[in-house]
């Protein structure tokens, strides 16, 4: 019985030790948050920039804890984000930004500087010229061309001009009064093989006058005896005479003319309507067909006996300037108004002619 007594205790024993040993190994709980501290407290940043801040999570003894998560919040998204401790200045204006890790946080303050907007600067190429008109260069050239009203041509080649001009007309050009004199020129799509560019310009007459010239041998000169006329449109007035020209990504060259009439008349002749003379209107011709010129099949008014099949749009007061946007193909035409309006009409690339712009019926939203 001794015996029996004494392995129950020794059983009880074993037991006790077993329990302490099992209470001395219980993880340690990990130490509690205590302070969050963002650095720097204040921060400026541009719009559109971003700052990094940084955290310190720690205990109540001070000491650093690693890994644990922090939720970062801003007080205004509108004028500044943040995310995991990055800045991103929104709109200008102040804002506070906040870390909490456990229930427990820390503020900054952010302030978000304007950012004023950059001011294209302007390169002076080259100076001297007299009553330029226009500014063009021929497919894949890095030459420039500028058109003087008197009648010449100028080249600027590596930033500066040649001595000699390109072309000179001055002996056909009716210069310099208001409109009256070269305004504009276009070079073939094909230049670099057939050397062909075109020219609109007011002659001595004071019609207009749309002629085709071509270069010489020399790439720098072109030959005045070359000129076949392809368009002469005569002119009561030297005003609103229009003086566009340029080549579509149809390959069609495109021509504006004005309405004809003087500054202070309200196109008396009612010329913006009149689909029977040039006056006030876009024409599409094909330069490599035709005698002078060939008309596109496609124009909007071929096949009309009451109309100019050349015409592909009309109603226009005096689109001195238009242009093909390089990438959509849409066309921008810069219409001079009358005392009330400028327009800026936009034909899309899609567009299969014949608009009508209003003038002299109507101007501007009127």
């Amino acid at each position: 019985m001794a015996r029996a007594l004494f392995v129950s205790i020794a059983w009880v024993v074993l037991a006790t030790v077993a329990m302490a040993c099992d209470e001395n190994t219980t993880e340690p709980q990990p130490a509690a948050v205590a302070t969050v501290e963002i650095t720097p407290s204040a921060v400026s940043v541009d719009e559109g920039d971003t700052v990094r801040l940084s955290v310190r999570v720690a205990d109540r003894e001070d000491t650093e804890l690693t890994g644990r998560a922090v939720a970062w919040a801003s007080l205004d998204p509108a004028t500044a984000t943040v995310v995991d401790g990055l800045v991103t200045g929104i709109a200008a204006g102040q804002t506070s930004v906040t870390a909490t890790s456990e229930g427990v946080s820390d503020t900054a303050s952010v302030t978000v500087l304007a950012v004023e907007p950059s001011v294209p600067s302007l390169e002076l190429v080259e100076e001297g010229f007299t009553l330029p008109t226009f500014l063009t260069s021929p497919p894949g050239d890095g030459r420039l061309f500028v058109t003087e009203l008197a009648g010449q041509i100028h080249i600027i080649d590596g930033g500066s001009r040649l001595p000699t001009p390109f072309i000179d007309l001055t002996s056909v050009t009716g210069c310099c009064e208001r409109s009256k004199g070269l305004l504009a020129m276009a070079f073939h799509p094909d230049y670099a093989s057939n050397g062909l560019f075109y020219v609109f310009l007011n002659d001595l007459n004071g019609d207009s006058r749309l002629a085709e010239y071509q270069v010489t041998s020399d790439p720098d000169v072109a030959d005045p005896g070359s000129g076949r006329d392809l368009l002469i449109v005569p002119q009561q007035e030297v005003a609103h005479v229009g003086g566009q020209i340029a080549f579509g990504p149809d390959g069609y060259l495109y021509v504006a003319f004005g309405d004809g009439t003087s500054a202070g008349e309200a196109d008396e002749p009612r010329n913006g309507q009149n689909l029977e003379n040039f006056y006030s209107t876009m024409l599409r011709l094909d330069v490599d067909s035709g005698s002078p010129y060939g008309v596109p099949s496609d124009n909007p008014f071929l096949g009309d006996a009451s109309t100019l099949p050349e015409i592909w749009a009309y109603g226009l007061r005096n689109p001195w300037r238009f242009s093909f946007d390089r990438v959509t193909g849409d066309l921008y035409i810069g219409d001079v108004g009358a005392k009330a309006w400028e327009e800026i009409d936009v034909q899309d690339a899609s567009s299969a002619g014949g608009e009508n712009y209003g003038w002299s019926e109507a101007e501007g939203t009127d």
